[in-house]
């Protein structure tokens, strides 16, 4: 009755995915390779998937420590950019349409009836629809489509994608649920690269002014000479205890978009351990000068516009106090 959709040649281990860019729904490039570290390639089904919306929860939860070992994620769906955007939101990573099915068309990935009928995909299949059923009663997403773009058949495929093109790691699901979980990403990723012992290449751009190698004694660095020129914008947020992940949300999303814009160097949050200060919590972006910094506002206001998202109506929301303002590092005060 059901038969598969088969799709070109499978990318096995050691082949070489072309460079390519590709927009986000968000607006912003994204280059694969790329040349600041590892991409992790997922292909996910439909907008609104309750499988796929779950399986990506569990990444947005642990983003900062996939960041943290050089992993840059690369989501792709098989829906409109317009049906993806309220699901993609809150996700601090890149979300790519391709309704077309050309990127899957590439890679090798395929549909099958199996993708929901494998009894193994049905306990992820349960619990998706309940948390999706939860956040379409609590308004925070739309209900998905009845008939999805490119079908409710489609299955899942991950790829570990080397600064070079190399694929070093691939996966096909067999069902819905058959897909690399975090653990096995960040373990893949340390045995592509088992030699990286320092902070991954996105923290070693020219012009950096930190540095410090991980498993070392040795204490953090701060060259006085490149803070020069440089300009910092640095927030201050008191954020209620019951806004936190939401804040840490918009936090990440913030940051998948402004690390790649042009002249962006660094950044870096830190929560307050003492002290009597309003504030526990403090960002710190660093661009490579005036120029890069003034482009960058436009950007994300530009941004904020096209997503239909106002920074002083959230916080007021979410009870969250804000300090911002834009800093240089003077030679004379340091």
């Amino acid at each position: 009755m059901f038969k598969d959709v088969h799709a070109q040649p499978r990318f096995n281990v050691g082949d070489a995915v072309a460079r390519r860019t590709l927009a986000a729904v968000s607006g912003v490039a994204i280059t694969i390779p790329d040349s600041r570290g590892l991409v992790h390639l997922q292909f996910r089904r439909f907008a609104g998937c309750p499988v796929c919306n779950l399986h990506l929860q569990s990444f947005r939860r642990r983003h900062s420590e996939i960041a943290a070992a050089g992993i840059r994620e690369v989501i792709v769906f098989h829906s409109n950019a317009e049906d993806l955007r309220p699901y993609s939101a809150d996700l601090p990573f890149a979300v790519i349409a391709d309704p077309d099915k050309r990127l899957y068309l590439e890679f090798g990935v395929e549909s099958s009836p199996r993708a929901l009928l494998d009894p193994r995909a049905w306990p992820s299949i349960l619990r998706g629809i309940i948390h999706s059923f939860v956040s379409i009663v609590r308004d925070r997403q739309p209900v998905p489509s009845l008939t999805p773009e490119g079908g409710r058949f489609g299955l899942p495929a991950d790829f570990l994608i080397a600064i070079d093109g190399r694929v070093t790691a691939s996966k096909y699901g067999i069902h819905a649920d058959d897909q690399w979980s975090v653990e096995e990403v960040l373990t893949l990723a340390r045995e592509a690269a088992p030699q990286r012992d320092a902070v991954p290449s996105s923290h070693h751009r020219p012009g950096h002014f930190v540095e410090r190698t991980v498993m070392s004694n040795e204490p953090l660095r701060i060259d006085r000479d490149a803070l020069n020129g440089l300009e910092f914008r640095i927030d201050a947020f008191s954020v209620p205890v019951g806004s936190r992940d939401r804040f840490e949300a918009l936090m990440r999303r913030n940051v998948a978009f402004i690390e790649r814009l042009p002249g962006f160097l660094h950044h870096a949050a830190f929560e307050k351990t003492q002290g009597t200060t309003l504030y526990d919590i403090v960002t710190i972006a660093v661009w490579s000068g005036p120029e890069a910094i003034a482009t960058a506002r436009e950007r994300v206001r530009a941004y904020y516009q096209t997503i239909g998202f106002d920074m002083a109506t959230e916080f007021a929301s979410l009870g969250i106090v804000a300090s911002l303002g834009y800093y240089r590092a003077p030679a004379e005060l340091q």
